[in-house]
């Protein structure tokens, strides 16, 4: 499997969340499709498992992209981007979750970063409620 956040978008996720101070490198990233989309259910189920895997023991989560939104929050990214959101599907541990438009959005909508920077700026301050 391919590893999460590498490449074009992933300098869009590192530049804007150090702009806030946040290192990526203190984050553990994932994605919910480490591969191309399928629509099979049974692989769905074991995508959305290894997620909730991931987050477990976690106290913030920055939920990015689309199908993350809509498996989380059944309702667009556009709709939520830059808010804090909660899911029913998240872990007990987790206390807070901000959802975010795919940092990729950036590369292809002619460099506009807002909606990316507005989620890193309120990723950050929920952090920082936090410590």
């Amino acid at each position: 499997m391919g590893r999460a956040w590498v490449g074009p978008a992933s300098e869009v996720l590192r530049k804007e969340l150090a702009r806030v101070g946040v290192s990526m490198d203190e984050c553990r990233l994932t994605n919910l499709w480490l591969h191309d989309k399928v629509n099979d259910q049974a692989e769905l189920a074991w995508h959305m498992k290894q997620l909730i895997g991931e987050m477990k023991g976690r106290r913030v989560v920055f939920l990015m992209g689309s199908d993350t939104a809509r498996a989380f929050l059944e309702m667009s990214v556009e709709e939520v981007s830059g808010l804090e959101v909660t899911s029913p599907l998240f872990p007990r541990s987790v206390e807070l979750a901000v959802a975010s438009v795919n940092p990729a959005v950036v590369l292809r909508d002619d460099g506009v970063v807002g909606e990316v920077r507005l989620a890193c700026q309120r990723f950050a301050e929920a952090l920082g409620r936090l410590k």
